[in-house]
């Protein structure tokens, strides 16, 4: 076996696994989704509720406030709503 110029019992490359990145649309729709039950929720329960970093989930709020889509104490208004119940594809 050769193992190229590595020590043995240094671990190959392929042992560590990272998770996939998300897209941002991808995740926005979750928020959407999650919000959609007419409540308004904490940064912090949205990041649980989308299984991400708060950082990462309150720069897509942010871009979803500047697009109506979800009100400033994130809940979701009345066009997200709309959005949310148009068919894809």
């Amino acid at each position: 076996m050769n193992t190229f110029g590595r020590k043995p019992g240094f671990p190959s490359r392929g042992m560590i696994e990272f998770p996939a990145r998300v897209p941002a649309e991808v995740v926005a729709e979750k928020i959407l989704e999650f919000l959609g039950t007419d409540k308004s929720c904490e940064l912090e329960e949205i990041a649980r509720a989308v299984e991400l970093p708060e950082d990462r989930v309150k720069n897509i709020l942010d871009f979803l406030v500047e697009g109506n889509l979800v009100e400033k104490r994130f809940g979701i208004t009345g066009f997200g709503l709309q959005l949310l119940e148009m068919p894809t594809g």
